[in-house]
């Protein structure tokens, strides 16, 4: 009987894992090449001991801040490897922070409450928006961010939660950019306009750009999910944007609302090819977010400095 059920773990344990990693987002990083000096920023959230790494590559004022958010079963780390932001922000001057997802282990696997996903943060009923608007006031309450200019971007359950953090959160964020990250069909209209970004690979089977997707059975999403079309309709309306216009250029296809009423811009990028991961190479998804970001601010929102908020600060290799 105990060959026959080690016989099983065999025969099922690697496509079982293999399942969940092509659902959840732990795809090898395109370029991993990037400083790795980082803070820690720790602090207790909804009762849970929370951790967000933190690249701040000079001193100085009140500067733009991009929060990354890590796709399902990953970690923090993994989003700064997959991301590549550190390099960017270092030639640029922005602050860029971490915050990792919850989980069963401590040092693996995380995931996100994105509402209808994923898995046991969403049953858990983490409050992960929480989580996001708690950072962006301790760094803004620590001198180093400017309030006017805060943006949120993240990978698979981690673009969901970027989506829900814009709907939830219009007074903390700017703009938003989600990755291969998608809508349910049943958000609530968002509390204010907000210019979103939403990029993704054409051959990404498990989010894909016409909707359905994994749906309910497979553990981690209760909910199918909408086309990247109706994503962009979505955020259109609650922007007063005209009729969606579609443009191809090489290597991949743009879907743009234009003349926004509240001043806003909705945009959506498929880029050919690939699978379900971060886009790199000849699209320079990184980038191209960076130079949707940095142009977008919140009018009227002054810059804040001083009054730091404590928070512990450790080498990025200590537990």
């Amino acid at each position: 009987m105990a060959s026959r059920r080690k016989i099983w773990r065999w025969v099922l344990g690697p496509p079982l894992v293999l399942a969940l990693v092509a659902f959840l987002g732990w795809q090898r990083p395109w370029d991993s090449t990037q400083p790795l000096r980082l803070e820690r920023l720790r602090f207790e959230h909804g009762g849970i001991a929370r951790k967000t790494l933190v690249y701040d590559p000079k001193a100085g004022g009140p500067r733009p801040l991009v929060i990354v958010l890590h796709g399902g079963m990953s970690m923090a780390e993994r989003g700064v490897r997959q991301s590549n932001f550190n390099a960017l922000a270092k030639r640029e001057g922005f602050l860029v922070a971490y915050p990792d997802g919850t989980g069963p282990n401590p040092y693996f696997f995380h995931s996100w409450n994105a509402g209808h996903c994923c898995g046991g943060p969403m049953r858990a009923k983490v409050d992960d928006v929480g989580l996001v608007g708690a950072v962006i006031d301790r760094l803004v309450a620590s001198g180093r961010v400017d309030p006017a200019r805060v943006y949120v971007t993240g990978f698979s359950a981690g673009g969901m939660l970027a989506h829900k953090a814009g709907i939830e959160l219009p007074g903390k964020i700017t703009a938003i950019a989600p990755v291969s990250g998608a809508l349910f069909g049943d958000e609530p209209a968002p509390k204010a306009p907000l210019s979103v970004m939403m990029v993704r690979y054409a051959g990404d089977t498990t989010v894909p750009g016409e909707g359905v997707g994994p749906g309910v059975g497979y553990g981690f999403a209760t909910r199918d999910l909408i086309s990247v079309d109706a994503a962009g309709a979505y955020w259109a309306k609650a922007g007063g944007c005209g009729e969606a216009r579609a443009s191809t250029a090489a290597g991949y296809r743009k879907v743009e609302w234009p003349a926004c009423a509240s001043g806003v811009e909705v945009a959506a990028y498929t880029v050919d090819g690939g699978e379900h991961a971060w886009p790199g190479g000849g699209f320079d998804s990184t980038a191209r977010i960076w130079d949707f970001f940095k142009h977008q601010t919140r009018p009227g929102v002054a810059a804040l400095s001083g009054g730091e908020v404590p928070f512990s600060v450790a080498p990025s290799g200590a537990r």
